[in-house]
């Protein structure tokens, strides 16, 4: 179970949407979160189990029900693993690649970002080597 407890900083700070969240559904772990900041864009309550932040007795009592319930942790597992294959990395990969080679006026040498295999976006005259790696979330 991975168990995420993300909160408002007394400064205003916060995460948007962590990547463990992502990991953890993409493992088959089932999410125990708060609903702050960017968490209610990917986690809901077919998914995961969210809990108020603050309330230790209430956090307590929403790990202790998904860890009994084995019907409704097998739910979330699947529902947070379908949501996940939402999040394509590998298109947010060469959108990104694409960004840094119009920006510094490289020329695209055809980026390989498959599953689980490195994309190389070479500069050709070595100022620059940018190597991004996507993991297959799908499997």
């Amino acid at each position: 179970m991975d168990v995420q407890l993300s909160v408002v900083a007394a400064d205003g700070d916060r995460d948007g949407i962590p990547n463990v969240l992502l990991e953890a559904m993409a493992s088959g772990l089932p999410v125990v979160s708060t609903p702050v900041s960017g968490i209610p864009e990917v986690l809901n309550d077919r998914n995961s189990e969210l809990v108020a932040p603050g309330d230790p007795g209430a956090i307590a009592a929403t790990i202790g029900r998904l860890a009994a319930d084995e019907t409704r942790r097998m739910e979330v597992i699947r529902n947070a693993r379908e949501t996940v294959l939402q999040f394509d990395m590998d298109e947010h990969i060469r959108f990104l690649l694409s960004l840094f080679g119009r920006y510094l006026g490289l020329e695209h040498a055809g980026t390989d970002v498959s599953a689980g295999s490195g994309g190389e976006y070479p500069a050709g005259d070595g100022r620059l080597a940018v190597s991004m790696h996507s993991d297959d979330v799908g499997k």
